[in-house]
């Protein structure tokens, strides 16, 4: 038997996933929030975001509870300053 909880959260995946998995670049997909509220949702578009390295831009829209995800380029990342010097002990 599998835990309710664990079950939950794989129908959570199966159901982002299915939306986002396809899109290119500039496409979008409608994520309904009717089983799941709309903060797991958003939490589990950024956990794919970085786990495929797929960047979306989601916006949330109350009146329909949903998610309208647009498949964007990578944020600017901050470019980290290099140290040249090794750290003295």
């Amino acid at each position: 038997m599998v835990d309710p909880e664990k079950q939950r959260l794989l129908d959570l995946g199966m159901h982002v996933h299915k939306a986002l998995r396809m899109l290119k670049m500039g496409e979008s997909a409608t994520i309904t929030c009717d089983k799941f509220t709309d903060e797991e949702i958003s939490q589990y578009i950024v956990a794919y975001a970085f786990h495929k390295k797929k960047w979306f831009s989601a916006k949330f829209d109350p009146t329909n509870l949903s998610f309208a995800a647009t498949r964007a380029p990578p944020p600017p990342w901050p470019k980290e300053e290099i140290d040249e010097e090794p750290d003295a002990e």
